[in-house]
């Protein structure tokens, strides 16, 4: 005789199995597992600040340069900080896009490796990526 509570089991023990035995896919998104792509995401941004306070320091400069003293000496040292703030800036902004350039190549590598470990059934990230 058929009751419900066997259909109730029954369909209970298909959920379960669907979602132990679900589809395995891979995930669109691995570089944001990757430690090496955080680091370099907080590097960007560690230097996106001190490009800020690079700006600060030539204003700041340049205003030191504008408002001196004749015959002080101040002038002198304001076009010295000045330039090199503007010298340091510059530094930054090369670095920051270096950054960025090697960031976009290491999501592409990133993505080629974790597609070959999930292929294989192995863990993924590894530290040989490094």
């Amino acid at each position: 005789m058929f009751h419900v509570e066997h259909m109730k089991n029954t369909c209970t023990i298909l959920i379960l199995a669907l979602f132990l035995f679900g589809c395995n896919k891979p995930d669109p998104n691995p570089e944001f597992k990757d430690p090496i792509l955080k680091n370099m995401n907080e590097s960007i941004s560690i230097l996106e600040a001190d490009l800020k306070t690079t700006d600060k320091a030539i204003l700041d400069a340049e205003n030191m340069q504008k408002n001196a003293l004749p015959l002080t000496g101040e002038a002198k040292l304001g076009a010295k900080r000045a330039y090199e703030a503007k010298s340091n800036k510059m530094k930054i902004e090369q670095h920051i896009q270096f950054l960025k350039i090697r960031r976009e190549t290491r999501i592409k590598k990133v993505r080629q490796e974790y597609l070959k470990f999930f292929k294989a059934g192995k863990a993924w990230p590894d530290e040989s990526l490094a």
